[in-house]
């Protein structure tokens, strides 16, 4: 992550299907965990919120 950060990317979002989380790396902060039941949204788009359902279990078709 650091990488990125230092790189002049505001966020990273990883996300661990096995785990059944998604890691959100912003500059200057810990890591937020998300777990599926819970929303987050990113620095880019505060208005557009994400479901962790729905990014740890995409539909399949």
């Amino acid at each position: 992550m650091p990488l990125y950060l230092d790189a002049g990317i505001p966020e990273v979002w990883l996300v661990h299907l096995e785990a059944q989380c998604v890691e959100v790396y912003r500059q200057g902060t810990e890591p937020i965990i998300v777990y599926c039941g819970q929303f987050l949204s990113s620095l880019a788009f505060p208005d557009l919120v994400f479901s962790a359902d729905d990014l740890l279990n995409p539909p399949v078709h």
